[in-house]
């Protein structure tokens, strides 16, 4: 038997966003104000902590590189960006449109000893990799014991 560990969190997303879809597909042409939300998404992200660096992993599938912004001010970290919807495609033929596009806008705090001016990002098969380094001060050291 093989234990899953729970994470409400995850599922209380899951219903929100689906009760959103519920709101857009019948509420989202009221005015021009809900049609600009409806062209929104959240891409998922991972972050990983290593000794020397933070990684942040976003997964945006079908975005340019051109399209994507990557600022860093007062240690947080804004990625930006939009996934253009395919304009050859005739809209009238869909039966389901699930692929998501739009803009989208993710933030995240970081902790003060990261060094913003060595900050790197790379995108590759849909994935987007910012690397974060640690600064000098935040590094483990081993403090050599001498002896009299």
């Amino acid at each position: 038997m093989t234990f899953l560990r729970w994470q409400p969190y995850d599922d209380m997303l899951r219903m929100q966003e689906s009760i959103n879809q519920i709101f857009r597909k019948h509420y989202g042409d009221l005015n021009q104000q809900d049609n600009a939300q409806q062209n929104c998404w959240t891409p998922s992200a991972d972050i990983l902590e290593s000794e020397k660096e933070f990684l942040i992993r976003l997964e945006i599938p079908g975005v340019a590189k051109e399209d994507v912004k990557i600022d860093f001010n007062e240690n947080i970290i804004t990625i930006n960006g939009e996934k253009k919807q395919d304009g050859s495609l005739p809209q009238e033929n869909f039966h389901r449109m699930e692929c998501q596009s739009g803009k989208f806008i993710r933030s995240f705090s970081l902790p003060q000893h990261v060094d913003g001016e060595k900050i790197e990002g790379s995108l590759c098969d849909g994935i987007l990799s910012i690397r974060i380094p640690k600064s000098e001060k935040a590094l483990k050291k081993s403090i050599p014991i001498k002896s009299e």
